[in-house]
Parts: structure tokens; sequence; C-alpha cells
């Protein structure tokens, strides 16, 4: 049975997510990068989720189980049982439902360790079982994605040394040695000279599309003559798919908006674009502007949550106060007029990489917060 002192060996890994987005990712990059280092891992994933075939492809030990069935307890359950079977030294939570599992789990009895990924920007509702469920006394860290998603969460915390951050972190190798086919935009019939401003989002209210197609108007409506024609195209899912589908004819962007759905081939995708720009009005960092960084592709984002601890405005990025279309659409702008700067903002943010956003950066960090919270006084 595992103890707070036991020698760090084996993680015990909850997603609780049924589709793929830039969490499910870093926990893949995660489990990687530990691996690499020696650990021993092992996943419990929501069953029939986008990460129970990632751990089937990729022939990660795991085991399903459902998190969101009778508020998580047979989930809590089956992790106790993980837990004492295969001899797990610490348990990290990568939601709030694997939080919720991961605690009942303690309550019944599991003495496990556990670690708790925090990575919204929203503050912790006020119920009744908010102290117990975030002041625990198995919660040995909560690691925030962001100083900004870190100081959301402090007010519900007890234990302020409990909270630490540690950035995302990506792998640049993906993004290598890949050329513009043209096959992505012959797909969506985008014209091959106009200027590809992409988005890679949830179609969610926290992403903020509206204010993502209001910006595609203004930028239509006010491009210089003579400039290239622009395209925006947003790749990914989610429940405002017919809404934003309905907005884009109210506003008459069909020519010049498309709604690409859920994609595997962002760095495809990203070589084809030549902006990167996202509205969200919250974001605990912003992954997919890291994919856009190693893409050598220049941002445009709203200083939202974590963002302007990637993007320095100017200097890695440019950055715009969130909803506002008209400080966005100038940006937007400013980048399609000077495709210097452009290129200069990209190589800054390109650097930014190996330096702070590397995945093997984020793991090492991350293993060391595990190894302080087994061994507080080592």
């Amino acid at each position: 049975m595992s103890h707070p002192s036991a020698k760090l060996t084996k993680i015990l890994h909850l997603s609780a997510e049924k589709s793929w987005r830039g969490g499910e990712q870093q926990i893949a990059y995660l489990i990687e990068e530990s691996l690499k280092l020696g650990l021993q891992i092992h996943v419990a994933c929501q069953k029939d989720s986008a990460f129970e075939s990632h751990c089937l492809h990729h022939s990660i030990p795991h085991t399903s189980l459902s998190f969101r069935k009778l508020a998580g307890l047979p989930a809590a359950l089956s992790i106790k049982k993980l837990c004492r079977e295969q001899g797990i030294s610490l348990i990290h939570a990568h939601s709030s439902h694997a939080q919720n599992a991961a605690i009942i789990s303690a309550s019944l009895g599991n003495p496990t360790p556990l670690i708790v990924s925090r990575k919204v920007i929203i503050p912790v509702k006020k119920k009744i079982t908010t102290p117990w469920k975030y002041n625990h006394t198995s919660i040995k860290r909560f690691i925030c994605v962001s100083h900004a998603a870190a100081q959301i969460l402090r007010p519900a915390i007890q234990q302020a040394e409990k909270i630490v951050t540690v950035y995302d972190g990506i792998d640049p190798q993906r993004f290598k040695n890949i050329s513009r086919s043209g096959e992505i935009r012959a797909a969506f019939q985008i014209p091959k000279k106009s200027c590809l401003i992409l988005n890679i989002a949830a179609l969610s209210h926290d992403k903020d599309l509206f204010t993502f197609l209001r910006t595609a108007k203004r930028v239509c409506q006010t491009l210089p003559a003579g400039s290239p024609p622009v395209h925006f195209l947003i790749a990914g899912s989610g429940p405002l798919q017919q809404a934003l589908e309905a907005e884009i004819r109210t506003l008459q962007l069909n020519d010049h908006v498309t709604l690409a759905g859920f994609r595997q081939d962002i760095p495809e995708l990203l070589q084809e674009a030549d902006i990167f720009f996202t509205s969200s009005q919250s974001e605990g960092l912003g992954s997919s502007i890291l994919d856009a960084f190693a893409s050598l592709k220049p941002v445009v984002a709203t200083a939202a949550g974590g963002i302007p601890e990637l993007i320095e405005d100017h200097q890695s990025g440019l950055l715009a106060p969130i909803g506002d279309e008209a400080a966005l659409s100038t940006a937007l702008l400013k980048l399609i007029a000077q495709p210097e700067l452009a290129k200069q903002l990209a190589t800054n943010a390109h650097h930014l990489i190996d330096s702070k956003f590397h995945k093997r950066i984020m793991a090492k960090q991350t293993i060391s917060h595990y190894r302080e919270a087994l061994h507080p006084h080592a």
C-alpha cells in the first residue's frame, strides 16, 4: 500500500474527459517524457474517450472508468483498488471530474497522495463541498498552468504553498519539415493567394468566436486596396457549431470564413496559415498559441487569462483587449500590411519554445513537484 514517504516509482494519471483538447495533449506529452525519465505509468481514463484510444494506440497501461457515473463513486472505488494492486506512489488528477473521484477515493481510505492540475481561469464555485474538495489532506500540490490560473484558485485554498505554476510544453519536432502542399486550401476552396488567418479552438463560449467573426467582418470591410484577399479558418468542434454557422450567414461571411470541424492535421494546418488569431475570453495559457510559435506563425490574441504570460505585446505577438474587435482587426491588418513585422514576431516567439515552453521542461518541473510532494523536507 502506498505511503507519502514511499519512493516515487509509479504514477496514476486520471483523465476524465471524453474529447481531445489541449489538456489531453499535455497529459500525453507528460506521460511520454515521464517514461523517458524512467517512471512507470498507469492511466485511468474515461471509457470510450479519445484518451482511451490514445492509450490503446501507444500501448500505455490503462484502465477505463466512468468518472461521471454516480458522482464518481464507482471510479473512486476503482482508483483505490488500482493504487493497491498497481503499487501506485502518486495520483495526478487532470480535471475537476478526476479530482472529484480522487478525493472520494481518499475519503474511502486510499492513502495515496494526490496532485491536481488546474488549467482553467474559472473561480472555484462556492458549494458546501468546496472546502472538502479543495483542502483535503490527500492533496499535496495544485499544479496551475499559469500564474493567472493560480491567482484565480488561491482564494479557495487554505495552504497557499501548495499552489505552484508549471507552463504547458510542446514538442517542436511535430512542426518541423512540413511544407505547404496546398491540399488544405484546395479542400476548402480557399484561394491560393489569400492571406489565411487560422484559429484552432473548441466551438465553446470561452473561445468567444463571435468576436472572432465580428473581427473577420471588420478586416474584410477595411482591407486596403491592393492587399491580398483574406480568409479565416476555424478548426474545431463544439456546442456552438450551429450558432456560429448562423452568425456567419448573418454577417455575410460565407465566402470569407470556413468552419473546418475537428482536425488531427494541426501541423499541416498551421503551415498553410499566414497568421494565427485567437479571440478567447478565458484561457488558462493557450497551448494552440504555442503550436503557432513552433510553426513560426505570427500571433494576434486577446489578453485573456494566461495569454500575456506567453505573449509580450509587439515582441512575441500582438495583444488586444478581450472582446475588442476594433483593436483585434487593427492588429491583424498591421500584420497583413507589415510582413517583416510579422516575421520578426514569429521568430521571437519561436525562440521561447526551447527556453520556456518545451514538453521536456514541463515534464521535469512536474516530476520535481511530485518528488517535493512525497518528500517535503528532503
